[in-house]
């Protein structure tokens, strides 16, 4: 890269791999899972989970891992669906109004999303953990959050975003 850093991206899916190394400008992608990344100890300086934590199924080994991977003093940043936005009901998410909270905040529960955008339907698969259940993977992973801030325009926030130091 123009900075002098190597970036490289980690996808579990074989096609969404692809597409990204077929991009422009392409991108490279390394196939595997949050869970056992695939590099050395210590070989990042940083690591960038964009919308990502909030889909994988553990979240403590994806925390442990990413702790691996970084030097000592090496930053991860961070960007989830803010646990407040994920607590709402489902159903409602796309209405633009502030949902109803249909079960505890507390309780961990895997959800849909179903969107449509150009005419193509989509669905996420993802998980509402409450913000204690991210910091406290964090934190057990040896990483200390240096700085979060929440962004929205509505009533409830929906994105949380951090950036958390190797101890």
């Amino acid at each position: 890269m123009a900075a002098g850093h190597a970036v490289i991206a980690v996808d579990r899916s074989p096609t969404l791999a692809r597409a990204a190394r077929s991009g422009n400008p392409p991108v490279n992608v390394v196939r595997g899972d949050a869970a056992a990344l695939p590099f050395p100890d210590g070989s990042a300086g940083a690591v960038v989970a964009c919308m990502v934590l909030q889909d994988v199924d553990d979240l403590d080994r994806t925390s442990t891992e990413i702790a691996r991977v970084l030097r000592p003093g090496g930053s991860l940043c961070l960007a989830i669906v803010h646990p407040f936005a994920s607590a709402q009901d489902p159903a409602a998410f796309h209405t633009g109004q502030p949902l109803p909270i249909t079960a505890p905040y507390l309780v961990e529960r895997r959800y849909e999303d179903r969107a449509v955008r150009d005419g193509l339907a989509m669905t996420f698969v993802s998980d509402h953990r409450p913000l204690s259940r991210y910091i406290g993977a964090l934190a057990s992973a040896g990483l200390a959050i240096a700085a979060l801030r929440e962004f929205g325009a509505r009533p409830i926030p929906w994105l949380l975003v951090c950036r958390a130091q190797k101890l």
